[in-house]
């Protein structure tokens, strides 16, 4: 097995890298046996081409998020499919299975229209912002990997799938443990998503859950929402703008704390074809009409 990110194209294509990339050793091959170091010009595929990238860099590969910190992929041609683990952009020779710093992998495919299959990410625990915008407009992108990571990181898939308006199903999310923002407008503006993912954390994070589903207007039915115990903003804009949205979840919450800001503002706002009522904890049953938890901007 060749441990690199696999690219082919259905038709001529030239990948290369734009942004900051002081400080990057990747190398490419053609056929996975002679290897040249990349200087991040284009490298050019054609139909039936395989092209391999790896890499040497133990310290991370983005260190942030301005423009001086990061890279990432471009792409021109035809539609591209992504292969292998991510991992190997970091040390091909021994694939780690620790995300060495924050930001790692911020925006590495944003805009990459024509991607359409992600590589695996495979790490299983995660760092802050570590895929954060990572597939940010990948309008073409169909197919995702998996994310195994049970424990979080502060916003480390926000706006992972922003605008990802060809993905229809959600990879699983199996996380129990969250973090600030972690999944903070994760699948913002998909709007062709029909199949959610469960959601089984039990304790929430302040803003965990924000626009997670914001404009996702194929949405019908939002995932189970078990947790018992919310946090400053946890839900806020959740399914904002979901217009398909039929069935809305159960709100099991026993017990809002004093103080608690924000939890439910704006969660259902839009919407329109929403039929049932949420049970709500006793302190917003006695004062929340149906019409006002659809509409208005807060609860």
């Amino acid at each position: 097995m060749i441990n690199a990110l696999k690219f082919t194209t259905n038709s001529k294509t030239i990948i290369s890298m734009k942004g900051s990339k002081t400080g990057l050793s990747l190398e490419y091959s053609y056929d996975g046996i002679d290897w040249k170091e990349w200087d991040f010009n284009g490298l050019t595929i054609n139909s039936g081409d395989m092209l391999y990238i790896r890499g040497n860099n133990p310290n991370g590969f983005n260190r942030g998020s301005s423009v001086d910190k990061y890279c990432s992929f471009e792409m021109k041609g035809g539609k591209v499919r992504c292969y292998g683990n991510i991992m190997s952009l970091i040390d091909y020779k021994n694939l780690p299975d620790v995300i060495p710093c924050d930001y790692c992998f911020y925006g590495l495919f944003k805009d990459c229209t024509a991607l359409t299959t992600a590589p695996e990410l495979p790490a299983p625990k995660l760092a802050n912002d570590c895929y954060r915008y990572m597939f940010s407009g990948c309008t073409s992108l169909t197919t995702t990997s998996e994310l195994p990571a049970t424990e979080l990181a502060t916003e480390c898939y926000s706006w992972m799938f922003y605008g990802c308006t060809s993905l229809t199903m959600a990879p699983e999310l199996p996380a129990t443990k969250l973090a600030k923002g972690c999944y903070c407008s994760m699948f913002e503006k998909c709007t062709s998503l029909k199949i959610e993912p469960a959601l089984p954390a039990t304790t929430l994070k302040d803003s965990c859950y924000y626009r997670m589903f914001f404009n996702c207007t194929s949405l019908t039915v939002a995932p189970e929402l078990p947790a018992q115990r919310l946090a400053n903003f946890c839900y806020t804009k959740m399914f904002y703008g979901c217009t398909s949205l039929k069935i809305a979840p159960e709100l099991p919450t026993a017990e809002l704390t004093i103080g608690l800001r924000g939890c439910y503002d704006g969660m259902f706002y839009g919407c329109t074809s929403l039929k049932n009522k949420p049970e709500l904890t006793e302190s917003y049953k006695s004062r929340m009409t149906f019409k006002e938890y659809c509409q208005r901007n807060v609860l």
